[in-house]
């Protein structure tokens, strides 16, 4: 091995250290497995009428649950993907801050996987994290929203209660998807919305 190859191999050692020890509850069982394929199937995604839904405080009784061919809806809401298939969904969040990013591009990248990311309003206007978001578009992940300003829809203690009105929460989803368009990201190629909390 010559001295660069060495600095590469010490360099993604070092990565895969850092990964291992921010997410150590997962890597064993996940990233390290050969049998288990790794896709971006978006789970636990839910879209406008399903929030709104999960926190209506009409009175209305559960939806049940159904199913189509691909996903488990509860409420209207994806909750559940094929369960007789191996896969997984790997789903990133980003509002104020993107610690870790570097690192999860980078392991993502050099083990051949794709994930999800659902990116606040207020990240994909960050200017620092504009490199971040365009070496995830690049690498063909799936980029989505997470609201504009990561508001609180419905209280801790009363699930069924509102703390937005509709109309606070599509200016909100919709303020998110207008900082997307910088990236060249519509709401058609980002149909799916991971709500925040």
């Amino acid at each position: 091995m010559t001295p660069a190859n060495k600095v590469v191999a010490t360099e993604d050692q070092r990565v895969s250290n850092d990964f291992r020890r921010r997410f150590s509850p997962f890597r064993p069982a996940m990233l390290s497995s050969r049998r288990l394929k790794l896709t971006p199937l978006l789970l636990l995604l839910v879209t406008l009428f399903a929030a709104a839904s999960l926190c209506s405080a009409q009175g209305r009784a559960a939806e049940p649950i159904k199913t189509n061919s691909r996903f488990l809806l509860e409420e209207g809401a994806i909750v559940r993907a094929d369960k007789s298939t191996r896969k997984l969904a790997l789903v990133f969040t980003g509002d104020e801050f993107a610690d870790g990013a570097e690192t999860i591009i980078q392991t993502l990248k050099r083990r051949g996987i794709k994930a999800s990311f659902f990116f606040t309003g207020r990240f994909y206007r960050n200017p620092n994290f504009k490199p971040y978001i365009e070496r995830v578009k690049r690498d063909g992940h799936y980029l989505g929203a997470h609201s504009d300003q990561h508001l609180l829809y419905c209280d801790w203690s009363k699930r069924d209660e509102l703390l937005v009105s509709r109309k606070q929460f599509e200016d909100d989803l919709n303020q998110n998807y207008e900082a997307m368009l910088a990236f060249r990201i519509s709401k058609s190629e980002a149909p799916y919305f991971l709500p925040p909390f």
